[in-house]
């Protein structure tokens, strides 16, 4: 499903079988080499999608697929997410925890 369409980009909904393209992403040692502790394993990204799927069911946002829109290639992930709750989906009121926007293209 479409979320936001620009003159270039076309970002949509995660799902479950957006798995291999998010891990080129966040299994990449090069593109990881700026974001965290690095690389990250096949278990952690597969848990890491469940929960960009649960943030989008839960609050009605998340971290979003990003698609060039002539290739219909992907080219990364952007997206507003609760700080932490990708981590540890547990939090109380979602107006006491700030919200982060974040890309990865």
């Amino acid at each position: 499903m479409c979320i936001l369409e620009t003159k270039r980009c076309i970002l949509k909904k995660f799902q479950i079988n957006d798995f291999d393209h998010l891990f080129s992403i966040h299994g990449s040692k090069d593109v990881m080499a700026f974001v965290g502790t690095g690389a990250r394993s096949k278990e952690v990204v597969q848990n890491h999608l469940t929960n960009l799927i649960q943030h989008q069911e839960t609050y009605g946002y998340s971290g979003w697929a990003v698609y060039d829109k002539d290739t219909n290639e992907f080219i990364g992930r952007a997206g507003i997410v609760h700080v932490g709750t990708l981590v540890k989906m547990e939090m109380g009121s979602k107006e006491d925890v700030p919200v982060e926007l974040g890309y990865m293209l």
